[in-house]
């Protein structure tokens, strides 16, 4: 009976979970080649970041095939650069405020490799990089293929801006050997990164993003990561994202011996909660205990990533303006959506218990009863 009451249980929750998402947008990679109503091509040499690559339009380094797209990067003389690859966004076709955005991929292994999936400022309200923020959903270095990061960009217009993520994660695994899972949850006081469904960085939205630095463009808590923001995928060469001494020198000879140098998407999907906007999971636990950091980068001004050699490490995690958050009865909209949350759960456990108890009388009642023995009768 114990087991029914937990097969009950578990069912009841994930019915429950599977109606909180609608998919409001996705590509499954179906077709013969890149939907071009939902992408665009970025087609330059003159990248950010001192990357080694040009962005082409060209199926040798962007397909479609087989249920997934595959970004490739080569090694050939293509303008002023010697490697090429792609980059796509959906600035024109498609943007969120809020969701949930994921995508499964298996990432390139190979020494300087760099793919990425993020989003980008869709009207820059709040100036140019990183101003108007930045949102990175994954990033990854293909000699380290257990290790992926997330990470917000913003503070002011370079270079005055910051960054605060989970830095470095191990995942325990190759990310290079299999399809996995990314993503983040964006609600109004609250954003969060996932890899394979587990949560491993959260982070508060409810206060000031400005760096302290130059002329404040920010008028209120959750600027800039108040606005609609698009997809941007792309797999980089170099770059400053291997300026560490770790990291290594790196030639064309090095990219001749990568082993995988294709990053490989299955899906790119985009949810809406049902109710307008996520549940609070403030008190959620992170399976990744990561120490929130915010870091001044010194690049020059740009409107895309742009990697810091040096950092100046700045605790942005308590710089709240107070008094600006909705309150509902005394209480903030996150403590009001974890509320109903609980007493949803609460209630879904009463129906089971009572359920439990239930089938358990009537089993009991359908047992033959036998007289029973009084104590001194003869």
């Amino acid at each position: 009976m114990q087991n029914n009451i937990v097969l009950i249980f578990v069912f009841c929750l994930c019915v429950v979970q599977s109606q909180n998402w609608k998919l409001m947008w996705s590509d499954e990679f179906d077709g013969t080649a890149v939907d071009l109503k939902k992408w665009q091509f970025e087609q330059n040499c003159n990248v950010q970041n001192n990357e080694l690559q040009c962005y082409t339009a060209r199926t040798q380094n962007a397909r479609v095939a087989n249920g997934k797209l595959s970004i490739i990067a080569l090694v050939e003389d293509y303008g002023n650069k010697k490697f090429t690859s792609a980059r796509l966004n959906t600035a024109k076709t498609a943007s969120w405020l809020y969701g949930r955005f994921e995508m499964s991929a298996k990432l390139p292994r190979g020494k300087h490799l760099w793919p990425a999936f993020w989003m980008l400022p869709t009207d820059y309200k709040f100036g140019a990089w990183a101003a108007s923020g930045e949102i990175d959903i994954m990033e990854y270095r293909g000699q380290e293929t257990n290790i992926t990061q997330g990470t917000l960009h913003f503070g002011g217009k370079a270079p005055n801006n910051a960054r605060q993520g989970s830095g470095s994660v191990n995942m325990g695994t190759d990310l290079s050997a299999a399809y996995h899972t990314y993503a983040v949850e964006w609600e109004r006081d609250e954003i969060r990164w996932y890899f394979d469904k587990r949560m491993y960085y959260k982070t508060t939205l409810n206060r000031s993003f400005w760096s302290g630095k130059g002329t404040n463009p920010y008028t209120a808590n959750r600027q800039p990561f108040d606005q609609r923001f698009h997809f941007v995928i792309n797999l980089a060469v170099g770059g400053n994202f291997f300026n560490a001494p770790q990291y290594g020198t790196f030639t064309t000879k090095d990219a001749e011996s990568w082993p995988d140098n294709s990053f490989d998407i299955d899906y790119i999907r985009a949810y809406q909660w049902i109710n307008g906007s996520s549940p609070a999971t403030s008190a959620s636990k992170a399976v990744v205990t990561s120490v929130s950091k915010a870091v001044t980068s010194a690049k020059s001004a740009s409107e895309t990533f742009t990697e810091a050699p040096t950092e100046e490490v700045v605790n942005l995690e308590n710089n709240s303006q107070h008094g600006n958050s909705t309150k509902i009865l005394g209480m903030t909209k996150p403590v009001v959506s974890a509320v109903f949350a609980t007493i949803g759960v609460a209630v879904i456990v009463l129906v089971v218990v009572s359920v439990g108890l239930l089938i358990w009388y009537r089993r009991r009642a359908s047992r033959p009863q036998t007289d029973l023995a009084v104590p001194g009768a003869l």
